[in-house]
């Protein structure tokens, strides 16, 4: 509770990468025949962290600091773990279905960007 505020909300909100660095992954194969996951992907690194808006740069930087680790170490029960950071964009009518992820991953944290204003919970 409270890691995002709600002025911080509105700034990553109000400042979200340019869609220009965007990967399309639409139609993509699955493994077991699932629907594909339509939608717009974009992974962070160093090499882009210079093209992001400030306010997700310090986002990043809080979430890579030690408050964020320890939170981590205590939910996840290890200290041995790797961040990556994502953005996923889906277009309205695409559909991203169940799914398990890699062996390798442990967790996901999960930060919507949506208001109640564009999502209707039904």
């Amino acid at each position: 509770a409270g890691l995002v505020t709600e002025g911080g909300f509105a700034e990553l909100r109000d400042n979200l990468p340019d869609f220009s660095l965007f990967r399309k992954t639409f139609d993509k194969p699955r493994k077991y025949g699932q629907k594909s996951h339509d939608r717009y992907a974009l992974k962070y690194s160093d090499e882009i962290a210079n093209l992001l808006p400030k306010p997700w740069r310090n986002f990043i930087g809080e979430l890579r600091g030690q408050d964020y680790a320890r939170f981590l170490n205590r939910t996840l029960g290890t200290k041995r773990f790797n961040l990556s950071f994502f953005w996923f964009f889906t277009p309205a009518g695409c559909s991203v279905s169940p799914h398990c992820d890699h062996a390798n991953k442990i967790g996901a944290h999960l930060f919507y960007m949506n208001t109640e204003d564009d999502w209707d919970p039904a």
